[in-house]
């Protein structure tokens, strides 16, 4: 996700959680209720000026996640004009089963967005004169049984696509969420015990895509996914 440097553009969070709905596809439906009966926008304006939503849900294992995970995408796509970047993630919520976080900008006119998809990649792009900001999300593997170092891998080769596509590089990323499962978990890695986390972070900028556009790391969040 790329931002611009200075800007006034009144851009929102939402963490909203669901007040009915038995099934996890329910909650969300009743997530979207609340973001737009107390969102004052037009419905259409409102639904395409989310630039990014990550979705929290509670699931036993990842099985019950890639299934969670297409209906969930279903409802979002009855909601939305266009599916703007999204990621479901599995961890579970304080206070119950799903929750929504939301990233919308106030006031967004339709020529501000651009929705692009390639090679099974979408983004989301913005632009107002001479600023410029990309989205993007729920990039990886869809293979549960995949290394975690693979699936890193494969996840900043779709960011490279994406910001080759928009003339960027690595550099210009300013923000990075990295969601790994069982971050904690230790593992014997040339005969001495390291965390998943431990073994990532140092991946990163030896990955060959990476090493001559990482000068250092974007700010970084490194999120617990538990899904087993």
């Amino acid at each position: 996700m790329a931002y611009p440097t200075a800007s006034d553009i009144p851009i929102n969070y939402l963490c909203i959680f669901p007040e009915t709905g038995e099934t996890l596809a329910a909650q969300l439906t009743d997530c979207y209720r609340q973001f737009a009966e107390n969102t004052p926008q037009n419905q259409i304006r409102l639904k395409r000026s989310v630039l990014k939503q990550t979705i929290f849900i509670s699931v036993a294992d990842n099985t019950e996640y890639y299934q969670s995970k297409q209906k969930l995408l279903a409802c979002a796509k009855d909601f939305f004009v266009e599916l703007p970047p999204t990621t479901i993630l599995a961890q579970s919520p304080e206070n119950g089963s799903l929750a929504i976080e939301i990233i919308y900008l106030e006031g967004a006119l339709y020529e501000d967005l651009t929705f692009k998809q390639n090679k099974g990649v979408s983004w989301l792009i913005f632009e107002r004169g001479k600023t410029k900001m990309v989205f993007a999300a729920g990039l990886g593997s869809t293979k549960g049984s995949e290394n975690f170092l693979l699936q890193g891998e494969r996840a900043f080769s779709q960011v490279q696509h994406i910001l080759a596509e928009e003339k960027m590089d690595f550099s210009d990323i300013v923000r990075q969420w990295n969601y790994i499962e069982h971050i904690t978990e230790t593992i014997d890695e040339n005969h001495a015990p390291s965390q998943h986390y431990q073994m990532y972070v140092p991946n990163i900028t030896e990955w060959p895509i990476l090493k001559t556009d990482f000068r250092q790391l974007p700010a970084s969040g490194w999120i617990l996914a538990e899904s087993s």
